[in-house]
């Protein structure tokens, strides 16, 4: 405690005063903010493009994706396969909850997670972009977000395609399986 004690007394002695002096002389400025040189739609366009290309030039995002969606789904296949018709079986209803609770979560997380992790690496191009005001925060997520959205709806289609007639949701009727399909893709965007 002695050391640290000493290292108070060195600040408040040595560096505080310069700090407040520096402070006092700092004077108020106020902040500009600068119009973005271009429109929000052609800011859109272009950025959608440009996601669009990164997804050309790096075919192994995809192949992830595909690989995941694949694993995702024989795993919940194999954990859930065939569940039970009887209703009066209440195992069966815990049973059918689980399996869509841990198909809406892996289909919701699967698409969060590729968003989350691209905007780390595209950060450093962002705030050099926004600070030379080329576009807007807004128009980058809905250039961003248009590139997703086929995604966010494609592989959990396909998801729900493969696994709603192994695990046994419904196999009487093709359309519920659409009603199905539907309600995921609804939950997904929103």
């Amino acid at each position: 405690t002695h050391k640290f004690d000493r290292m108070f007394e060195s600040y408040d002695r040595v560096l505080a005063p310069s700090i407040r002096k520096q402070i006092e002389n700092e004077t108020k400025r106020e902040l500009v903010l600068s119009e973005p040189k271009n429109s929000f739609f052609y800011s859109v366009k272009k950025l959608a493009h440009r996601a669009g290309l990164n997804f050309k030039r790096n075919p192994i995002i995809l192949r992830a994706r595909i690989g995941q969606t694949l694993f995702i789904t024989f795993l919940m296949c194999s954990v859930y396969f065939q569940l039970s018709d009887d209703p009066s079986y209440s195992r069966a209803i815990f049973d059918r909850n689980g399996a869509l609770m841990f198909f809406t979560m892996s289909s919701f997380v699967m698409a969060m997670l590729f968003v989350i992790l691209t905007f780390p690496a595209e950060r450093p191009i962002f705030l050099k972009e926004h600070s030379s005001s080329m576009y807007t925060v807004s128009s980058y997520f809905v250039g961003r977000q248009l590139t997703e959205i086929p995604f966010i709806l494609f592989f959990p289609t396909v998801m729900a395609a493969i696994s709603y007639y192994i695990i046994g949701f419904n196999s009487y009727s093709a359309k519920k399986w659409f009603i199905f399909g539907k309600l995921i893709e609804i939950f997904l965007i929103h």
